[in-house]
């Protein structure tokens, strides 16, 4: 089994292809271009606004057949990360083709920004897709229900012993387990 893990876990190889801080003057659009050939990866991509701007948007572009099952389609944005100081996304690229990390500094109150960009390729990954946490209202849900059920089970086992020890005869042997 741990050979298996071990196994697993040499198989997901990471590879960064960049981390560092851009400069985006007022009202400029930069891209970081990709190329995937060959094999399926996921591209992890983040930032964080150093100084500057409130918030600045990142987009990932893709070829038109990464985001659809309709071919031949031009390309098209495969996820977003909205106006903030901090974001981050992952998508699965299962199709070859030219990807483009697009950081956008078009806002109202637009200035000289510098944002910090963190960009890797992470191959072999079991699933390509890793779950999200659960909000708190969910969790204080499935905790509430979970208790609750655990109570009304521990209740009725309880009745239960209780009458079959009130129903055994008092001088009655104890039946062999």
């Amino acid at each position: 089994m741990i050979f298996l893990a071990l196994l697993l876990a040499a198989s997901v190889s990471h590879l960064t292809l960049t981390d560092e801080t851009v400069t985006l003057g007022p009202n400029e659009v930069r891209g970081l271009d990709l190329t995937l050939q060959q094999r399926e990866a996921v591209i992890v991509a983040g930032y964080e606004v150093l100084r500057g701007s409130d918030g600045i948007s990142a987009f990932l572009i893709g070829p038109g057949d990464a985001g659809s099952s309709a071919p031949g389609q031009p390309n098209q944005y495969l996820r977003l990360a909205p106006d903030r100081k901090l974001g981050s996304f992952r998508f699965p690229a299962a199709v070859p083709g030219d990807y483009q990390i697009v950081l956008d500094n078009r806002g109202e109150d637009s200035v000289e920004t510098e944002v910090r960009l963190s960009v890797s390729l992470v191959f072999g990954e079991a699933g390509t897709l890793r779950p999200g946490a659960a909000s708190n209202a969910r969790r204080s849900v499935v905790i509430g229900v979970s208790v609750f059920f655990f109570l009304l089970v521990g209740l009725y086992s309880s009745q239960r012993l209780f009458r079959a020890i009130r129903r055994r005869p008092r001088r009655a042997p104890l039946p062999p387990f």
